[in-house]
């Protein structure tokens, strides 16, 4: 299912001539339209990602009607999104006038693919053969191996080896590594040497090899896929992934060779990565080694918005003396970050584990880079992400600087005021409501608008939310 603030950032790369699916969803959580009245509203929605979104947001309501306002979705992507959205809650007899349309897309579609893939959990037993047939790809076809594997997923094992062969045969590379991605949690100990032979065939196989090892018994096999990945970071990743699906002295050896990888990556900045993401499956005493690496690898990182980036992701990890020494030394790569914005985006990460003056220090600094900047984007980005930081005297400032930042008009501009201000409304105080609801009425475009209240709408008094469903009443006779 898209989200409604996926929908927003597509949307921000077209023309907006029509209306929100954020105002249908307003008008229907608040009560003001019931599942008919948004629906028949589709047509007067700005595009198909806006109808996709609607239809993803009511389809556990009405999930019939939902189905049938889905063929007003002409772009076939957008269409396959919807109807796997709306799969989970559909019943037999539409699950099979899905799959038809399904069957009836042209066979090298990446929609009839992605739609296919993502009916297989819902069909029930009866159509699986119609899928299968579906999913077959035809002579010189593309794109059908992500669907075959979801669907053989239903079937007996003996599907497995047939199955494994015609992705192996796919010939779109992407396509083939997420098709044995999804199969190889199935693979039985008989069919990995086969999928390992598919994975190593590929142009660029460390992303089907990532997948794989993880499931690789510890032996000839798993070392054949270990020493594939050729880069030091990626065999780490794949080695640190392969541990929460083994038990007892089998997991014990698995973290063993994921940290021995982590420390044999050359470059400091992935070796500290590689031994951040690896401490969440370690105990005392490799935990404690693990984490001194880390920090030894973190502060030996030559730049110096790479190391900020490194120290504080790792001080979450750290007690003690440690964290302080992973505070300070995050705080002084920060402070030497050369690129203006680039250091605000720093020390916002950082500012969660700042104290006292430091952190009243990092806040001003943050909000000011905010009202500097040019950047819409990063704009929002600063003050929706320091919002849950900031005590009311500075959230007056964060609203202040998202709605009257210089040179922030236009579309795009809409697009970001209306965005920080409904990342701000879930932190803003009860006196700071009615100026934020004021300031997005003020947004120029109706599209934008309607995003600005129903990010606001759930926070507000039922004298504001009043306020705030007639402007979206008002917004919607006019789109």
């Amino acid at each position: 299912m898209t989200s409604m603030g996926g929908i927003r950032a597509e949307a921000g790369r077209r023309s907006l001539d029509g209306a929100s699916a954020s105002l249908v969803e307003l008008l229907h959580t608040t009560g003001t339209w019931p599942v008919g009245d948004a629906l028949s509203y589709l047509p007067r929605l700005a595009g198909d990602a806006d109808r996709q979104a609607v239809i993803a947001y009511l389809a556990p309501l009405a999930p019939g009607d939902a189905w049938a306002a889905a063929a007003g979705i002409a772009d076939p992507d957008w269409f396959a999104e919807a109807v796997v959205a709306l799969a989970p809650y559909l019943p037999a007899d539409l699950l099979g006038e899905a799959l038809s349309t399904a069957a009836e897309m042209p066979r090298d579609s990446p929609a009839a693919a992605r739609l296919l893939a993502g009916l297989a959990p819902h069909l029930p037993a009866a159509l699986l053969p119609a899928a299968l047939a579906a999913a077959k790809p035809a002579p010189g076809g593309r794109y059908r191996a992500g669907a075959l594997a979801a669907l053989v997923l239903r079937l007996p094992a003996d599907r497995l080896g047939p199955t494994l062969r015609a992705i192996a045969a796919e010939p779109d590379e992407p396509c083939r590594v997420q098709a044995l991605g999804t199969l190889a949690p199935a693979l039985p100990p008989t069919l990995l040497g086969g999928a390992l032979a598919a994975a190593k065939s590929l142009t660029d196989p460390s992303a089907a090899l990532t997948a794989l090892v993880p499931y690789l018994p510890d032996g000839p096999l798993l070392d054949e896929g270990v020493a594939a990945i050729t880069a030091g970071a990626p065999r780490a990743a794949a080695l640190t992934t392969r541990i929460p699906l083994w038990f007892g002295a089998d997991r014990a050896d698995a973290a063993d060779r994921a940290h021995a990888a982590a420390l044999a990556v050359t470059d400091r900045a992935d070796r500290a990565e590689a031994l951040i993401g690896l401490l969440a499956h370690l105990r005392d005493p490799t935990y404690a080694t693990a984490a001194r690496q880390a920090l030894d690898a973190a502060v030996s990182v030559s730049d110096s918005r790479t190391r900020a980036e490194r120290l504080t992701a790792l001080v979450p990890w750290l007690a003690g003396p440690a964290r302080a020494i992973a505070v300070r030394a995050a705080h002084a790569a920060t402070e030497a970050v050369t690129d203006p914005d680039l250091r605000a985006e720093s020390r916002l990460g950082l500012v969660r584990y700042l104290t006292g003056a430091e952190r009243d220090v990092a806040i001003r600094q943050v909000l000011a880079a905010a009202a500097a900047t040019a950047d819409g984007a990063r704009r929002c980005r600063l003050l929706a992400g320091l919002a849950a930081h900031l005590s009311p005297d500075r959230l007056a400032e964060a609203l202040t600087v998202a709605t009257t930042a210089a040179g922030a008009t236009g579309p795009s501009a809409d697009r970001w005021r209306a965005q920080t201000i409904a990342g701000l409304a879930g932190h803003l105080p009860p006196e700071l409501l009615a100026e934020a609801l004021t300031a997005a009425k003020a947004v120029g475009s109706g599209y934008w608008q309607a995003v600005a209240l129903n990010g606001l709408a759930p926070h507000l008094p039922p004298d504001l939310l009043a306020d705030a469903v007639a402007a979206a009443v008002r917004l919607a006779g006019r789109s």
